[in-house]
């Protein structure tokens, strides 16, 4: 209950303002009732809540990545960057032991490390070389769903090798 401080008129100060208490109470009631659903499903919650909080069952899953699409093009530049740090690492290596030399001889002039250190790059480059392409190569059907087609109308490499193409029931000879 809203009152004022006590005056010379009313030294107790139990006055009440007027218009300020129906504001206040109409505000209120109004408040309480839009709540009020909310309200009623919050006990069950709270005790399921606190239940699987006190069995330690409580599990929280956060997505950080919510699309499909999102996720795969993540996945992507993660592998991506993975295999250009495995190709930087085997072709500096190879360098590194063709430079240095020694160890055994394996036949006449060529010594192991240095054996070693051609295969090393030799894997590095074709790492580069895949990662290279692949960066050039769109997945089969890719330009054709930027382009606004839909149904996936592109050809895979099988495909146009074969020179089959695919319709809705099977594919045949095109």
């Amino acid at each position: 209950m809203l009152t004022s401080k006590g005056t010379a008129a009313d030294p107790g100060g139990k006055r009440r303002i007027p218009g300020i208490h129906a504001e206040f109470r109409q505000q209120a009631t109004g408040q309480l009732a839009q709540a009020l659903p909310m309200l009623r499903r919050l006990p069950p919650r709270l005790d399921r809540i606190t239940d699987q909080l006190d069995s330690g069952r409580l599990a929280l899953t956060v997505h950080p990545i919510s699309s499909l699409a999102d996720a795969r093009l993540a996945r992507g530049l993660v592998r991506e960057v993975i295999t250009g740090v495995l190709c930087a690492a085997l072709t500096i290596c190879g360098v590194a032991l063709l430079i240095a030399g020694g160890g055994p001889r394996l036949y006449g002039t060529v010594d192991a490390l240095g054996y070693l250190g051609g295969v090393l790059l030799l894997f590095g480059f074709v790492l580069g070389a895949r990662l290279l392409a692949a960066s050039f190569i769109d997945a089969p059907g890719e330009l054709a769903r930027s382009a606004g087609q839909t149904g996936g109308g592109g050809r895979s490499a099988a495909q146009v090798a074969t020179g089959t193409r695919r319709t809705r029931s099977a594919v045949v000879p095109g």
